[in-house]
């Protein structure tokens, strides 16, 4: 019989493991001599596989213990204040369950008394909220980020980095006001209609109100921390360009040595009527790509304080003609017709007589009423009747074959006894390779002049000229006029375009939303103009400059040289602009 020995007090028969990590488990060798006992090969193995499953045993002890001990969630603070006071709730910072979207929020023990942080963890109906706003729409907005989608339209999006919207409030720095928005208990925004987008805390400091983006004072250091200089940075200040290309086909072609004539056209105030903006832009692509010929000549006649021709052109009266230009009533018409720009020369006597010197082209084109009795003359040669039929319907007289050079072009209303009346000259060659410059603006415009008393005349110029890129710069005076709104000066803007489009539909539009100025505003903010015409813009698929945000203060803009007077700016500012819209836009 075999007899089993037994040793009480140390069980021989266990492996006495230890908890901690092996590196190492060894492996039994061929050549191992197969012992037992505490030391022996056999148990080496799985004594250090024993210490690895009691180590990682105490760690998820301890572990657990941690994890059962931190989320252990009271039903209210009442509930943990009691375990404060019974001392059984030793930690300095717990969970209480929450409310609406929060699954908890986080209490803080201070000197024994449960005190909430105000964070909170949401559950998962929270999180399914945001997911619902986030945009799932086809924008095919090529290189752009979509972020808010209203009704499956982007109302605001990434481009390049930079925050853009379909269109911002209508007066961002009045519109902000006193108001906060707070977020209540369900992680909403207390006014409805509204949506969060940068919080502080609780309150709300930049949202979305009807797809225009808002924002509160970040800027807290006094009542000018929120200026338009401080805020215009949200705004998107111009736009891609793509509308031009007939204007960006031309030049091209230029660029490879064809023969096309590629016009551009100004209109608007007086910064497309005085010819400092249109003659800087003209400079630099006659420059880059030869002149064409002169262009447009108004019958504004030479202004002592303002240029009112370009490249040397100019023109002389004699008495008893009646210069007409918009005024006001703003609804008014014209008695006699008018031009793109607005004038009119007319005259019922026959003792008149006017001179345009220094015109550039082969051809000089005469438009005027289809009545009266006028004659005309090139350079002092023989004089020419223009024969009319006592009609009010405008009509063209052109005078052809001239050399390719400067003209002198006299007229005179000998034998007159009805109505005479001019409304422009066009010295241009027709097939010359270049670019023609078109200013046809009108000094002191606002939107209503250009409604009522001059966009109704601009079709039959627009599909007689045909210009392949219109640059609308308007603003000024409509802020500074109380019978000016948005309203009404959007009007005017829309008129100018519609006539351009109704001649040519793929004519290039240029918003331009004029710079501070030293005006006296007596009507909105020269801020809600330029918001008025940006939202304009991208409903109308036009396209736009920002200028008012991309130059400074016109405090500081006069320091630089930019600006000649209080509201128009020097051939310096004239350059600037070019610059933008030539690098953005052409």
């Amino acid at each position: 019989m075999a007899a089993v020995i037994a040793m009480l007090g140390n069980d021989m028969t266990r492996l006495s493991e230890y908890a901690r990590w092996e590196d190492d488990v060894y492996q039994i060798k061929r050549d191992d001599e197969v012992s037992g006992g505490r030391d022996g090969i056999a148990n080496i193995q799985p004594l250090q596989l024993a210490n690895r499953t009691s180590y990682l045993r105490q760690e998820v002890d301890v572990t657990q213990s941690m994890v059962m001990a931190e989320m252990r969630v009271y039903d209210s603070k009442e509930q943990a204040q009691t375990a404060i006071e019974a001392g059984t709730e030793k930690r300095r910072y717990f969970p209480v369950k929450g409310a609406g979207m929060a699954w908890a929020e986080r209490f803080e023990n201070i000197n024994g008394v449960a005190t909430p942080t105000g964070e909170r963890m949401p559950n998962m109906a929270y999180v399914e909220d945001i997911e619902k706003r986030i945009p799932k729409v086809d924008a095919q907005l090529a290189g752009r980020i979509p972020l808010i989608a209203i009704n499956d339209e982007v109302v605001l999006w990434l481009v390049d980095g930079r925050l853009e919207s379909l269109f911002l409030g209508d007066n961002l720095i009045s519109s902000l006001g006193p108001r906060t928005l707070v977020i209540n208990e369900d992680f909403n925004l207390a006014d409805n209609g509204r949506i969060s987008l940068i919080q502080v805390g609780d309150e709300v400091v930049a949202w979305l109100e009807d797809g225009r983006f808002c924002t509160m004072d970040l800027q807290l250091e006094g009542p000018d921390a929120l200026s338009p200089q401080t805020t215009k940075t949200f705004l998107p200040t111009y736009s891609s360009g793509a509308s031009l290309y007939r204007w960006k086909a031309k030049c091209a072609v230029l660029e490879n040595g064809g023969n096309v004539t590629a016009k551009i056209a100004f209109t608007g105030d007086s910064w497309t009527d005085f010819s400092t903006i249109p003659q800087q832009f003209a400079n630099a692509l006659y420059t880059k790509y030869g002149k064409s010929s002169d262009g447009w000549a108004s019958v504004a006649g030479n202004n002592a304080q303002r240029k009112m021709y370009m490249n040397g052109m100019g023109l002389t009266r004699s008495a008893g003609w009646v210069n007409w230009g918009i005024g006001n009533p703003e609804t008014t018409p014209p008695p006699f017709g008018g031009g793109p720009d607005g004038y009119c020369m007319h005259t019922n006597l026959s003792t008149c007589s006017a001179t345009l010197s220094g015109a550039e082209g082969t051809q000089i084109d005469i438009y005027h009423r289809d009545s009266g009795t006028f004659r005309y003359r090139v350079d002092g040669g023989t004089w020419n009747v223009v024969a009319t039929n006592e009609t009010p319907a405008m009509v063209k007289t052109t005078i052809t074959g001239l050399s390719d050079g400067k003209h002198t072009l006299d007229i005179d209303t000998l034998g007159n006894t009805s109505e005479v009346a001019i409304y422009a000259f066009r010295p241009h060659s027709p097939g010359k390779k270049g670019v023609e410059v078109l200013k046809v603006g009108h000094a002191g415009a606002r939107g209503l002049h250009y409604m009522y008393q001059v966009s109704p005349y601009i079709q039959p110029y627009a599909a007689d000229l045909d210009p392949d890129v219109v640059v609308i710069i308007l603003g000024t005076n409509d802020y500074r006029n109380a019978n000016s709104n948005t309203a009404n000066y959007i009007d005017g803007i829309a008129s100018i375009i519609d006539a351009y489009q109704a001649a040519h539909a793929d004519v290039g539009i240029i918003l331009v939303a004029p710079a501070d100025t030293d005006g006296y505003q007596a009507s909105a903010p020269l801020t809600e103009f330029v918001a008025a015409a940006r939202k304009f813009a991208v409903q109308a698929g036009v396209e736009f400059i920002d200028l008012h945000t991309m130059m400074p203060k016109w405090s500081v803009g006069r320091t630089l040289g930019m600006w000649e007077d209080s509201l128009h700016m020097s051939a310096g500012g004239a350059q600037f602009l070019f610059n933008i819209v030539k690098d953005k836009l052409l």
